[in-house]
């Protein structure tokens, strides 16, 4: 599944069974009481982005979980085959990142460490 440049919202439960690849800069919304589960995780390589906000704080705010299906690749952001990560900025919700093999949850993949930003936000 690939996300474009632009804002989406999760306003329900939604699971995504491929991975998402994220192009140009996207803006995620978590809404209020729904989960969005990436079940292959979200690719983020070098020159994209990947901004995460929730629509408010506390325990009812939204929540991500992202797991990686293949080794070496993270959970957000880079892969096996493509390692560097773009940015992935998370300003709010409750993530859940799990890397595959050897894999970070969030970040490069393949043992490559990028720069990230995390704030207001259940890691």
């Amino acid at each position: 599944m690939d996300w474009s440049a632009g804002w989406y919202a999760v306003t329900a439960d939604v699971t995504v069974s491929e991975r998402i690849t994220v192009t140009g800069s996207v803006n995620l919304v978590l809404c209020d009481g729904a989960t969005l589960t990436a079940s292959a995780g979200i690719s983020v390589t070098s020159d994209n982005a990947l901004n995460i906000f929730a629509q408010s704080t506390g325990q009812s705010m939204g929540a991500l979980s992202a797991t990686a299906a293949t080794a070496r690749t993270a959970g957000i952001g880079g892969t096996n085959l493509v390692p560097h990560s773009g940015v992935i900025s998370i300003y709010g919700g409750d993530i859940t990142a799990v890397g595959g093999d050897n894999g970070p949850g969030i970040g490069g993949g393949y043992y490559y460490s990028d720069e990230n930003n995390y704030s207001n936000c259940v890691l």
